[in-house]
């Protein structure tokens, strides 16, 4: 299990870097044919074809709220490097970052990272949007 979270997140990474269509609508459009090439891998497709097709057809009455979850999941990402809690995380890494013990350096960096993740999984958020709302202040730092 281990192995297929690995290689989805480097598919989902490789694509979002030479697509450059947004790590959330990568994840949402890669999802569906890693799952299925995963099911051929574990030699198990017909069963992932059934259970796809029970799942779509007793689920999708119950959908119509997730349109509205990730509309505003949308906008939230969208709009939080407009704001001012963005620039206080944002001097906060920078100066983690730009201090010159490299090790505690990346520890710290690492550690403020996760404690995000933590923290507003928490607060309700999916973790996808929190390394969603991550991107932007990670971003700085790979130039």
């Amino acid at each position: 299990m281990g192995l297929a979270v690995l290689m989805f997140i480097m598919i989902v990474l490789t694509i979002n870097h030479w697509g450059g269509l947004g790590f959330l609508f990568t994840v949402t459009v890669t999802i569906i044919p890693f799952s299925f090439a995963w099911s051929i891998a574990i030699k198990k497709p017909k069963m992932y074809r059934r259970l796809g097709y029970l799942m779509a057809k007793n689920n999708t009455d119950k959908l119509h709220g997730l349109f509205f979850l990730f509309l505003f999941a949308g906008f939230f990402v969208e709009f939080m490097p407009y704001t001012s809690p963005f620039a206080y995380i944002n001097n906060v890494i920078q100066y983690v970052y730009e201090t010159n013990m490299y090790f505690l350096v990346y520890f710290l960096l690492f550690f403020l990272i996760g404690m995000f993740i933590f923290g507003l999984a928490f607060a309700g958020f999916h973790p996808l949007v929190t390394v969603a709302l991550l991107v932007p202040f990670i971003q700085s730092f790979c130039r």
